[in-house]
């Protein structure tokens, strides 16, 4: 079972997105803004596979949580959400490193769909991260 971190300053939001994705087998985590977020994160940043964030709150936005993410753990898959959507929203998020985007509100399809997607972009990024180390140690065993 996934964890996964749902950070947004909107309590509703946050309790309606968490229970979705226990509902669905994962195991959310709570974080009420992006500096919360990022403390979580940097303590324990290979235990989280997927971060859902908004992308506009008070202090560190979503923006600013993903582009910190590549730094701590590379192989978390990020989703940007926004109240606010617009195709520069969009391209924005895409840009800083987010690998999905959902417009709030959001249907539990499209939430779905991007859960398949975030898992199975996680997955892959696992499986290459150990392809390369499996590769690594094959060279070095040839060098010897």
């Amino acid at each position: 079972m996934e964890r996964v971190l749902v950070v947004d300053d909107e309590k509703d939001c946050r309790y309606a997105l968490a229970d979705a994705l226990s509902s669905k087998g994962f195991r959310p985590e709570i974080a009420v803004n992006g500096r919360e977020a990022l403390d979580v994160l940097a303590r324990q940043p290979s235990t989280y596979g997927l971060v859902y964030s908004d992308m506009r709150m008070p202090e560190i936005g979503g923006l600013e949580v993903v582009k910190n993410l590549a730094g701590l753990d590379p192989t978390i898959v990020t989703v940007l959400l926004s109240g606010q959507a617009d195709s520069k929203s969009t391209v924005e998020a895409m840009r800083a490193g987010a690998f999905d985007f959902l417009s709030k509100p959001f249907t539990m399809s499209e939430l779905e769909i991007s859960l398949a997607r975030a898992t199975e972009r996680r997955r892959m990024l696992l499986n290459s991260e150990t392809g390369e180390e499996n590769s690594c140690r094959a060279t070095q065993g040839r060098d010897a």
